[in-house]
């Protein structure tokens, strides 16, 4: 028969840690954006001296606001795209731990209740390893 060994206290540290840490990941999926944004503002345009000058963002002629060229384009298409992976990545790593926890829990109820059964068991006189194995 397997047995397991679980320490729940030692396991729940573990979980907490680890959400910790998970819970930074909002700041940086923000700061990835801010990051993002400020190069594809930045990365400039192929324009011939034709081609109109789109305003920025605060409407001043010339910025690079809403006419991104194709570089500041593709770093918006590659970043929409990543922000979808972390956030998938930060809901998975949530339920996750979330799952973990609730399956500690359990563990440990179940840990008292199997305490509590064989206890009873045993005062009312029936065999507590009879009943482990699955005999009444």
């Amino acid at each position: 028969m397997s047995r397991w060994d679980i320490q729940p206290e030692s396991a729940l540290t573990v979980i907490g840690n680890t959400a910790k840490i998970g819970s930074k990941l909002k700041g940086q999926a923000d700061s990835y954006v801010n990051h993002v944004q400020s190069a594809a503002m930045n990365v400039g345009t192929l324009a011939g001296p034709c081609d109109p000058v789109a305003p920025g963002p605060a409407g001043d002629a010339g910025s690079a606001g809403a006419g991104l060229g194709l570089v500041g384009q593709a770093l918006v298409a590659y970043a929409n795209r990543a922000m979808a992976d972390l956030e998938f990545m930060a809901t998975r790593t949530k339920n996750t731990l979330e799952g973990a926890q609730d399956a500690i829990v359990a563990y440990d109820n179940g840990d008292l209740e199997m305490a509590e059964r064989l206890e009873k068991a045993a005062i009312e006189g029936r065999d507590p390893e009879a009943l482990l194995r699955g005999k009444k």
